[in-house]
């Protein structure tokens, strides 16, 4: 039977959502000027630190951002050119309790992004295996991809990684499972599931939390069957 704990045993790395705004958005400075004067006690905790930062998007490349840290609360928030998005770093797997969906929706509205292309958002796991096989040799057994054959016999096959796209009511999941930092020798296997939402209107926290929330069920349900022996 294939492990149903996988996810709540490996290390949670990241949290993070947001939105791709598919219009022009106030200048820099003026987004700083709007995040500095605003009080977000609510959801950032005090101390906050400011600074200059760089947002990257996968079709749209990188871009200058401004990013607020809380360091108490654990979050951060950055607004850029070409994405809004949002951190947790604490490690809370109940993300039906997580305030990342509120903060995004709140300083898209605060910095006046009224038409974005897309809602996004992944989470990265971490977790070992516990027998003698490497991670990316775990993840090839777990797949049933045996690749005798494929190649001359000189060639020495150590694994792999796997990656499964699927979609579900509008909503786009990816999920991925190999070694960590794709080193051949490693025991570490990485998990991540991401989401991709097309939409022309900034969700409700709601709708965000919604797919924050699915997007580990789903990764659940693959890594289950592909470390089922592993761990």
């Amino acid at each position: 039977m294939p492990n149903n704990d996988v996810l709540e045993r490996a290390k949670l790395l990241d949290v993070n959502a947001g939105v791709v705004p598919s219009g022009a958005i106030p200048a820099l400075a003026q987004v700083a000027t709007t995040l500095t004067s605003t009080d977000w006690s609510a959801l950032l905790e005090p101390p906050l630190s400011y600074s200059q930062a760089v947002t990257f998007d996968p079709s749209r490349g990188v871009a200058p951002a401004f990013q607020i840290d809380s360091m108490k609360s654990q979050r951060s928030v950055s607004v850029g050119g070409i994405r809004l998005e949002g951190h947790e770093y604490a490690g809370n797997r109940d993300l039906r309790q997580s305030q990342l969906p509120e903060l995004i929706t709140r300083v898209a509205t605060a910095v006046g992004i009224q038409e974005i292309s897309a809602v996004v958002g992944s989470q990265a796991y971490v977790i070992d295996t516990v027998n003698e096989k490497t991670a990316a040799k775990v993840i090839t057994d777990g797949l049933h991809r045996d690749t005798t054959g494929w190649f001359e016999e000189k060639i020495q096959a150590y694994g792999g990684a796997g990656r499964l796209f699927l979609g579900e009511e509008g909503v786009n999941y990816t999920l991925a499972i190999e070694p960590q930092g794709n080193e051949i020798g490693t025991k570490t296997v990485w998990m991540s599931t991401a989401f991709f939402a097309p939409t022309r209107e900034v969700p409700s926290a709601e709708d965000v939390r919604r797919m924050m929330c699915r997007a580990p069920e789903l990764l659940e349900m693959f890594v289950s069957h592909v470390l089922e022996h592993a761990l």
